[in-house]
């Protein structure tokens, strides 16, 4: 399922809009053998995963590839973490913070755990290696 992510190539907001919790590209309920749960695993270009991680990997290689730079989609991505993954908390917590810089510059102190971090950082590594081989 990543690659059809990234050979779709959304934008943010469409990445945001279909990975949402039981959405189209929520990896997490879409299990080859239909079972739901965030560690069935998988092989993800040559390595084995969990389908946490690769959801995590699929958000990180999105993000890089995005325009919105980086410290901002991570920002985002834990505010969306944080609330649980429902669009109306992360809408709260956002206006409650106002975009505070020191709250953006926080990102990895709190919100995405660090090994989900680790996946969404190896996606926008996946990337920038893709875009030096050009």
């Amino acid at each position: 399922m990543v690659d059809e992510i990234l050979n779709t190539d959304p934008s943010l907001l469409e990445y945001a809009n279909k990975a949402r919790s039981k959405h189209k590209w929520d990896i997490k309920t879409k299990s080859p053998d239909g079972a739901e749960g965030i560690y069935y695993g998988s092989k993800l270009y040559g390595k084995y995963t969990s389908a946490r991680d690769a959801g995590n990997f699929a958000a990180g290689a999105v993000a890089q590839k995005s325009i919105i730079p980086n410290f901002i989609t991570d920002y985002g991505y834990e505010i969306y973490n944080r609330s649980e993954n429902k669009i109306g908390k992360s809408i709260n917590l956002l206006l409650r913070n106002g975009l505070n810089p020191i709250m953006i510059f926080e990102t990895g102190l709190f919100g995405e755990d660090t090994l989900s971090k680790v996946g969404i950082e190896a996606g926008k590594s996946y990337i920038r290696n893709l875009e030096n081989k050009r």
